[in-house]
């Protein structure tokens, strides 16, 4: 059991007996459901992460395309202030 466990197992359950080492197995138990829970909440932060990363990722590309407009408009505007400058 202790080999499976050290190779990834989190599924397996040792027996609990009455003998002393029934303690040991139950608290072993134990144990792999708090790993088990603590794994679980890990993978779950991580796609949260992740979902939230490509929302960024988004995000930033749309900022950049609303900056590239207004270096635009900034410039048609420079252009038409020359252009005012000249008529006058």
């Amino acid at each position: 059991m202790v080999s499976a466990l050290e190779d990834g197992d989190l599924t397996i359950e040792a027996e609990v007996t009455e003998r002393a080492t029934g303690l040991v197995s139950d608290t072993l138990n134990r144990l792999i459901e708090s790993l088990n829970a603590v794994v679980t909440s890990v993978v779950v932060t991580a796609e949260k992460v992740n979902e939230s990363a490509g929302q960024l990722e988004g995000i930033a590309v749309e900022t950049a395309e609303q900056a590239q407009e207004q270096t635009v408009s900034v410039q048609e505007v420079q252009s038409l202030m020359k252009a005012v400058n000249t008529l006058t």
